[in-house]
């Protein structure tokens, strides 16, 4: 983790380039200083970069955009790879970019204050400043007219918090920041194998992860019921389910019925519900 604090504080900033004078012409202890500071960059550069602790799309709620690119580029973890090799991450961003485009995964981000869903039509053919990128963002994409994707690790909720999230820039600077998307959403497109021991990211939840379906698998009536009511409960409660004290069972619900009857979808049991919420086994 050193070493990827390292080398965001690189990409962070892109230093003024003064111009020098010829080597020869500068002093012996000019020289000599400048080669040990070559030397350490290129020490720092070629050092291993590793990931930052997994955050798997489990339960209720928003993870980062960032998150869920590297629960696919990692197969839900199970693939090791070199967070250096851009080809990984482009894949994996054109995988998700496609879902988004096409309204399979929702999206959410601030924007002058207020968190709004994102339309997936921003991120069609949407150009990407890749994670773990030592060159930085290139000048064809900061002063840009069209959108750009800018995403940065997820390293912790300050960091994230503190401006180093993910962002749909253009020229005129950040138009939505700390894009996150709907787990539920990641977890049914890449429904990789959940492992127990990693985060579930911010923000938390109460909810049980639903069971990864497999490719060509057909759920059952009373499971296809209660994954509609996780997805219900997930939108209405993107912070997680409040407690009895402050929603009772018959207000939640309440809530959930009458959501699933504005999205025009077939009614659900109030155990389906309760079991979805993780109140009732």
């Amino acid at each position: 983790m050193l070493v990827l604090r390292q080398h965001l504080s690189t990409v962070m900033t892109v230093p003024h380039q003064k111009r020098q004078a010829p080597k020869s012409a500068r002093p012996r202890a000019t020289r000599w200083r400048d080669d040990r500071n070559s030397r350490r960059r290129s020490k720092r550069a070629n050092a291993k970069v590793q990931l930052p602790e997994l955050v798997k799309p489990d339960g209720p709620g928003y993870m980062p955009l960032y998150c869920a690119a590297q629960w696919i580029v990692t197969r839900g973890g199970t693939l090791e790879i070199n967070p250096l090799d851009e080809a990984l991450w482009r894949e994996a961003f054109k995988d998700l970019l496609d879902r988004i485009a096409s309204e399979d995964v929702k999206v959410v981000g601030l924007r002058k204050g207020a968190t709004e869903t994102v339309s997936g039509m921003h991120f069609a053919s949407c150009s990407v400043n890749y994670p773990f990128s030592f060159s930085g963002p290139q000048d064809d994409l900061i002063f840009s007219k069209e959108l750009c994707l800018f995403s940065r690790p997820y390293l912790d909720d300050e960091h994230w918090r503190g401006g180093f999230n993910d962002c749909l820039e253009d020229r005129r600077g950040v138009r939505w920041g700390r894009l996150m998307v709907l787990k539920a959403d990641v977890a049914r497109c890449w429904p990789f194998a959940i492992a127990q021991d990693h985060r579930t990211g911010a923000p938390p939840s109460h909810i049980p992860a639903a069971r990864p379906m497999q490719p060509g698998e057909r759920l059952p009536r009373t499971q296809s019921a209660r994954e509609r009511a996780r997805r219900v409960i997930a939108e209405l409660f993107p912070n997680g389910v409040p407690d009895q004290a402050t929603k009772s069972n018959p207000e939640l619900i309440r809530a959930v019925e009458n959501q699933i009857k504005k999205l025009g979808q077939q009614n659900v049991s109030h155990d389906t519900i309760l079991r979805a919420a993780g109140r009732r086994k």
